[in-house]
């Protein structure tokens, strides 16, 4: 049941997050089902700067409804919309759009500043509150799937849809999400110059720099970290054709690395890493650049997009992996190893299979990933190493929010994954001075969340 308290909550949160510079988006998946329709999915976009959608705004395929909308772009007409939300009912152009039963034509629960299952190794951080109806009752399988297939505009399935429309997770409950994009982010412009780190903030039209803070770690070579935040006082601000740019400058180690957080109303919504461009604290990186100075054959091989994309991934991960201090070794399957992983990386605490992918993958590849751990946990008895931890993990080139369906199959077998959006991540770890064993905990956590 709603509560009167959670509706003021609600609007009140919209109202903080929404901005009158950036119309608000509203994209949907709806089912005609017994003469109405029933939505499936709703995404209510807050400050999208620059709307991109390469679809069009209404799609109709059998009974198949999907598309988007931009909304009056004055906070009256958004409260105005959420009202109607919040009611289970709504209309999207002439056609009206429920999201709950008709025996009870109530929401089942209005969920503020839910929360969200962003990766830790993120490098933003959207806020998100959540409206739930009741069960949808329709089957998105296989007869979904050809209805998609047969439209002028063909879509090859409900995940093929669902990223085109960017509309996240589907589940069996009617759902809208209420999505506030970044207020704030750290600007690229922030980087060390031998003992001086300069942060960089950037403040979007329509939002109060005054309620802005940065958040810092600072990685001096060798020592302890420190950490600490500057408050928006502290901060000097100049206006852009943007919004704001907010700027400080402390003292620092030569070859410090800088971790910095930018975060709006309490709520951190970004991190970014910089560092001296000129120094790097991690030994195997600064090896690595004499051949291959700004990473850009390793970022090549890491996005699966030259010509030999799965042999180029497979490299990069094996690299990658050296980088971040493991003992790494390719498996190449064209040289003659097959049935075996792609890439082993170990450490002291113990062993990392990895199964490298391009694209979709089922449970088949899972499976033969979990046969594999069970020949090298046998093999590692056999030889009296049964104290090493042998884990393993399926590294995709894909987009870690375009694989929604392969992250659940991992999880539901206790397999870590990860995606470029980690990948990238871990990429940028490679300037410190690596820890192999604390990222073997890490991504443990990973394939045991």
């Amino acid at each position: 049941m709603v509560l009167a308290h959670q509706v003021d909550d609600f609007m009140s949160w919209v109202s903080n997050w929404a901005s009158a510079e950036h119309p608000p988006v509203f994209s949907y998946l709806a089912i005609e089902h017994e003469g109405a329709l029933i939505l499936i999915k709703g995404m209510l976009y807050l400050n999208m700067v620059k709307p991109n959608f390469a679809v069009p705004t209404c799609l109709k395929v059998d009974k198949i409804r999907v598309g988007y909308m931009l909304l009056d772009g004055e906070p009256s007409g958004l409260l105005d919309f959420c009202a109607q939300v919040l009611t289970g009912a709504f209309v999207i152009g002439t056609e009206h759009v429920s999201m709950v039963s008709a025996t009870d034509m109530r929401l089942s629960a209005v969920v503020v500043n839910a929360v969200d299952d962003t990766l830790i190794s993120n490098a933003t951080r959207p806020a998100v509150s959540r409206l739930v109806g009741a069960s949808h009752n329709q089957n998105l399988g296989s007869p979904f799937a050809w209805s998609l297939r047969s439209g002028e505009l063909p879509f090859d399935s409900l995940d093929d849809l669902v990223g085109a429309y960017s509309l996240g997770k589907i589940s069996e409950l009617s759902t809208v999400e209420v999505v506030a994009l970044q207020a704030v982010q750290m600007d690229g412009q922030s980087t060390i110059n031998g003992d001086k780190a300069t942060f960089v903030v950037k403040v979007w039209a329509g939002f109060d720099h005054t309620r802005v803070r940065i958040g810092y770690r600072i990685f001096p070579a060798g020592g302890v970290p420190t950490r600490g935040s500057f408050p928006a006082t502290s901060i000097e601000w100049t206006p852009d054709a943007e919004g704001h740019l907010g700027r400080v400058t402390i003292s620092v180690e030569r070859g410090s690395v800088a971790h910095s957080y930018a975060i709006y109303d309490s709520r951190a919504q970004h991190q970014w890493w910089f560092w001296d461009p000129v120094r790097s604290q991690n030994p195997r990186r600064s090896i690595f650049q004499a051949y291959d100075d700004d990473l850009e054959k390793l970022k090549t091989w890491l996005s699966a997009a030259g010509k030999n994309k799965g042999r180029d991934f497979e490299v990069g991960m094996t690299t990658l992996g050296w980088l971040l201090g493991f003992n790494s070794l390719h498996l190449d399957g064209n040289s003659g190893i097959s049935d075996a992983p792609d890439v082993v990386l170990s450490c002291d605490r113990g062993v990392i299979l990895v199964e490298c992918t391009t694209g979709a993958f089922g449970t088949d590849k899972v499976g033969k990933l979990l046969d594999r751990r069970r020949i090298v946990r046998r093999q590692l008895t056999e030889s009296g190493q049964s104290h090493l931890a042998v884990e393993c993990l399926v590294a995709s080139s894909v987009l870690e929010q375009d694989a929604a369906i392969e992250r659940k199959t991992t999880a539901e077998h206790g397999v870590g994954f990860v995606g470029r959006e980690t990948i990238n991540a871990l990429l940028t770890r490679t300037l410190r001075i690596p820890d192999p064993n604390q990222l073997f905990e890490e991504l443990v956590r990973i394939a045991t969340a």
